[in-house]
């Protein structure tokens, strides 16, 4: 009989103040928990508005630039005589005055359509705009100041128009079709941190650019996306499973014309 209470008292379970405690440490540890997830999906929600409105804007100006306006002929004057100067520092923009409007200035004669890739930072306004005719090229560029007539008059009119640019990084694709004298933002995303240099070329898409889960790059970066242009597979730019800045080789009239350098 007293084997059998002693069974009985060892069988008897948790007292209410043990389980007080242990609700308590459940609670403290959710508290702690839930707001790592909910924050994550703030950063997701945010990026995608930051990413929607840099891709309005950029196809804003990048439209305004085809037309004929005084200040832009200005502009893309001092821009040709920048590359005159120094024949690195690549246009990018120039009047055409056969056409009657702002065009790329074309890196090869035989490509009729290409894509220019652009990196800003914003830090309580823009601090610089940087272009470049390759991936690898936007990346490795250390610069942080807008060295071009075309970043420097891409730098004042995002500025002025933006309505809500938070703080990180934006990229962009903008393709130039020399047919239709065509601007088009394929993609425009945000980043809160700068993407890594390119040292493997290899490796680099897949360990880095790819999408993974919608939001998120495969290097880990929060990454919002706002995409007119839809890959190899047909998925818009910026799904899972697709890679960033849309690296793929650019088709004209179902002709692969030009591969860009990544």
């Amino acid at each position: 009989m007293i084997r059998y209470l002693h069974t009985m008292r060892a069988k008897r379970g948790f007292t209410m103040v043990e389980l007080i405690i242990v609700i308590a440490i459940i609670a403290i540890l959710a508290a702690m928990v839930f707001p790592l997830f909910s924050n994550d999906d703030a950063k997701r929600d945010t990026a995608e508005v930051y990413a929607s409105d840099f891709y309005a804007s950029l196809q804003y100006c990048m439209t305004r630039y085809q037309k004929t306006d005084y200040h832009i002929n200005t502009e893309m004057a001092q821009a040709a005589a920048d590359f005159k100067a120094d024949s690195t520092k690549n246009p990018f923009i120039v009047y055409d005055e056969t056409k009657g409007q702002n065009v790329c200035a074309v890196p090869h004669s035989a490509i009729a359509a290409y894509n220019i890739y652009l990196e800003a930072y914003n830090k309580k306004g823009i601090q610089y705009v940087k272009l470049a005719y390759s991936l690898q090229n936007l990346l490795n560029d250390t610069a942080t100041t807008s060295d071009i007539a075309a970043e420097r008059l891409l730098q004042d009119d995002l500025e002025d128009i933006v309505n809500d640019m938070g703080e990180g990084y934006y990229y962009a694709v903008i393709n130039y079709d020399s047919e239709f004298g065509n601007f088009k933002v394929l993609t425009a995303h945000y980043c809160d941190d700068k993407l890594p240099a390119i040292t493997n070329v290899a490796t680099y898409k897949e360990d880095n650019l790819m999408i993974v889960d919608e939001a998120e790059l495969g290097c880990g970066i929060i990454c919002g996306t706002c995409s007119s242009d839809r890959n190899s597979t047909g998925a818009y730019v910026g799904s899972m499973g697709t890679h960033f800045l849309n690296v793929d080789d650019i088709e004209y009239n179902g002709t692969v014309i030009y591969t860009p350098a990544t």
